[in-house]
């Protein structure tokens, strides 16, 4: 039996342990009337430690012994563990074959993990799926930077958009940014099963902050329907809500389990396999039915007002579909994707959940900050308060004359300095 493995520079130092890797081919016993794949080689069991999150380049490279040489088309695989009673499978995803004769077959192998899992409570989300990486990376980063750019231009123009939507608006922002951050930085961080359940806790915490968030949203939209004239602002309180209450969910569902279940070899996010990841997913289901219910209300509501009514089929679909692009990203519905992956038979789930929940910040700059009238009257609003002072004090300033200028008390001479310094600088 002869097994070689030949390793990176950067990862030769680091601890190997549990994976397991073979090399599987397709029988050609002519007795045999049905093809089938079986294991030729040894099964090599090993992971690097600690834990490399980004893609391998160049990839692990292992070279097997064929036990036998009544074999064709050799296939490198390794085992993926699974979720709940089952025992697992072998799996070829990120593993290809790079070179094989009758005596040996060379693997090269790599191992990622995806934004899906967060929302994946009956079966263990892909871990091994470099298109899911991908995904779920470039979205994500595009989001961090359109949430930066949505918080920064918000903060510019407070004084023109302030008001209790607003508000929760940037609080679900700054909760979403966090959260992007603290999951690419830590979900495979599976190196100390301390700092992995750590880890764990918080992206727990993070995400049930964005939930809560969205509840408000909800709660907000429903208030703002139902009732025509201005009711009470209980803003504030519900997001000092918003930021508390997962924090006692954490604490219980810490007490409760133990520690057990937050974190594993793949990634460190709650276990489906002793249920903990209800934890999450239980208190999210019921955010989303309930925002859910609040969006088909506001949509009847919208229907049945008399502007809508006079409307043509094609407008009333464009109005509609405008209106769930400006309410779909603050409440979101779309994380209810995660739960229809139920079997290795729905796994374009973890696709369609990556892009679209990977790419809320975008969808949120998209519709409420680029193309919402409110930011555009708001930016127009404060270049012409800008440009009629700048006149006002230019005008004042060369109107008056040196002697009428000079301040008499400390609070004037502030005063004509600063005057002096908007002039001179010229805004």
């Amino acid at each position: 039996m002869i097994i070689s493995i030949n390793l990176q520079k950067e990862l030769k130092a680091k601890k190997l342990n549990r994976s397991r890797y073979g090399v599987m081919n397709l029988s050609d016993d002519v007795e045999s009337e049905e093809e089938k794949d079986v294991i030729n080689s040894p099964i090599l069991s090993l992971t690097i430690y600690p834990p490399v999150s980004e893609k391998l380049n160049p990839p692990i490279t292992f070279t097997f012994e064929q036990d036998s040489k009544n074999f064709t088309h050799p296939t490198c695989v390794f085992w993926s563990f699974q979720s709940g009673s089952g025992p697992g499978f072998w799996s070829t995803d990120g593993c290809t074959v790079n070179t094989t004769n009758e005596n040996f077959t060379v693997c090269q192998c790599e191992h990622l993990t995806n934004f899906a899992v967060l929302m994946s409570p009956f079966k263990e989300a892909d871990a091994t799926s470099d298109a899911l990486r991908i995904i779920s990376m470039v979205g994500i980063g595009i989001s961090i930077a359109c949430l930066i750019v949505t918080l920064v231009l918000h903060f510019c123009l407070w004084k023109y958009l302030r008001n209790d939507r607003t508000t929760a608006l940037m609080n679900l922002c700054v909760a979403l940014l966090f959260s992007y951050i603290i999951f690419l930085a830590g979900i495979d961080r599976t190196e100390s099963t301390a700092a992995c359940a750590a880890i764990a806790a918080v992206i727990q915490y993070i995400y049930l902050v964005v939930f809560c968030i969205m509840l408000v949203e909800g709660i907000e939209i429903a208030v703002t329907v139902l009732y025509v004239f201005k009711t009470k602002s209980r803003i504030k309180i519900m997001l000092v809500l918003a930021w508390v209450i997962p924090a006692v969910i954490v604490g219980i569902s810490l007490g409760v389990s133990k520690l057990e279940g937050y974190g594993n070899e793949n990634f460190c996010w709650l276990t489906a396999d002793n249920g903990l990841i209800w934890a999450f997913v239980g208190p999210a289901l019921v955010i989303i039915t309930f925002n859910g219910i609040c969006l088909i209300i506001d949509m009847r509501v919208m229907f049945q007002t008399k502007s809508t009514e006079t409307k043509t089929a094609s407008e009333k679909i464009k109005t509609s579909f405008r209106s769930l692009c400006v309410l779909v990203p603050v409440l979101g519905v779309s994380w209810l994707i995660g739960i229809f992956y139920i079997n290795d038979s729905f796994y374009f789930i973890q696709y369609i959940f990556a892009v679209l929940n990977g790419l809320q910040g975008l969808f949120i700059f998209l519709f409420h900050c680029l193309l919402n009238p409110q930011v555009k009257k708001a930016l127009m609003l404060r270049e012409r308060r800008r440009s009629s002072a700048k006149e006002t004090l230019k005008s004042t300033f060369r109107s008056t004359s040196k002697e009428e200028r000079k301040p008499k008390n400390l609070r004037g001479k502030l005063f004509y300095m600063l005057v002096l310094r908007l002039y001179y600088l010229d805004i």
